[in-house]
């Protein structure tokens, strides 16, 4: 093959390719919109965002960024949540973590992980709370407080027995480790002088 698949991804193949090959596709989690939905492989545009930030697509926009999951079997109403896979040759970068003109990239000081690795990290920290005891939820809101605070620091506690008493992380300290599933969770960096341990106790 003189060309690859990505070269000619959209058109009808030229003689001078064949084969088998494989090839990376952007792909961007979105909501569907409109009033009767989308279809599997039709072109879409973004036409605004969800309250939580996530591209809302539709047939009418200003600009047609890609085509719906071609694999799905049935309509999208809207409302519901899809794959939007973008054109072929229209990113700028990609790695599992890519750009593209019409969508923001992370900015300084943000860290992207694929969904896969987001869940796997958050699986890992709700293990490690459990196993003193303590529970995800409020685990991530200490290290938040910690990572947030400036000078000392706010250093987390961990659950009271019910009488005012929090000696679970009396003589523990932070794994490193949490530091590298806290980024991927929260999509943030934490700086250098923020990665040590953050539990204290008060018996």
């Amino acid at each position: 093959m003189s060309k690859d698949a990505v070269a000619t991804m959209g058109g009808i193949l030229p003689e001078d390719v064949g084969g088998r090959d494989a090839v990376h596709v952007a792909v961007v989690a979105v909501t569907a919109g409109g009033d009767i939905g989308l279809y599997p492989g039709q072109d879409a545009g973004i036409v605004g965002a969800t309250d939580s930030g996530e591209p809302i697509a539709a047939a009418k926009a200003p600009k047609m960024t890609g085509i719906v999951d071609p694999f799905l079997k049935e309509r999208v109403y809207p409302g519901a949540r899809f794959w939007l896979y973008l054109y072929p040759r229209t990113i700028t970068g990609l790695s599992h973590r890519w750009t593209h003109p019409d969508f923001p990239d992370a900015g300084p000081g943000e860290v992207y992980a694929p969904p896969s690795a987001k869940l796997s990290s958050e699986k890992w920290i709700r293990d490690y709370a459990e196993k003193f005891g303590d529970n995800y939820e409020d685990l991530m809101a200490g290290a938040d407080a910690w990572v947030n605070s400036t000078g000392w620091g706010e250093y987390y506690y961990g659950p009271s027995d019910g009488n005012g008493m929090r000696g679970t992380y009396e003589g523990e300290s932070t794994d490193p480790e949490f530091w590298e599933h806290y980024e991927r969770v929260r999509g943030v960096v934490v700086p250098a002088n923020k990665r040590e341990s953050f539990f204290t106790c008060s018996c």
